[in-house]
């Protein structure tokens, strides 16, 4: 059996082991290197945007008690479930109208990033990635031209593969939504 001495490594040993494999682990800092250089250079950029809607109570979910009476009494009030209310609003937000009108105020080029916005705050890459992108942009579009459809359709249907909306429950004044 070995006892603890021969077990222990001393600084110089380790030292020693770092300098003998000091070409892999310089090979590996250089990968780590080049593939991060590589995913920011090439993976699209996805932005992230959130937008809140509140619903007031309206008329249509707010009743009254019907053992309420107008006899000079408080009148109570009732509040219907609200689910379907939101259940609308949700669909209403996802639908295709809503969605194309809102591409269309946009501009289907800039949905597709094909065009810059404003006074083009918004900047390519450099010319390597120029022309990698426009080469792999060329092989997509003689794809897409085999089953022709209209900008603003793409875009459209790009922003609902890419469009989440849901609902938080929220209990407000001890009552829920």
């Amino acid at each position: 059996m070995r006892n603890s001495r021969e077990t222990e490594l001393g600084l110089r040993e380790i030292v020693s082991r770092i300098w003998r494999a000091r070409w892999m682990i310089l090979a590996f800092q250089v990968i780590v290197v080049a593939v991060v250089a590589f995913v920011i250079l090439f993976c699209p950029r996805k932005y992230r945007s959130e937008v809140k809607l509140f619903l007031k109570v309206g008329r249509e979910t707010v009743g009254l008690d019907p053992t309420a009476t107008a006899g000079g009494e408080r009148i109570g009030v009732t509040r219907s479930g609200r689910d379907d209310e939101i259940i609308s609003a949700m669909n209403t937000l996802k639908s295709r109208g809503i969605i194309g009108r809102a591409v269309e105020r946009v501009d289907p080029q800039v949905v597709l990033g094909n065009k810059t916005v404003g006074d083009g705050f918004f900047e390519k890459g450099n010319a390597f990635t120029d022309l990698a992108f426009n080469t792999l942009g060329w092989f997509v579009e003689q794809v897409r031209s085999l089953d022709p459809i209209r900008p603003s359709e793409r875009a459209t249907i790009n922003v609902e593969r890419n469009i989440r909306v849901w609902a938080e429950r929220v209990c407000v004044h001890g009552l829920w939504p």
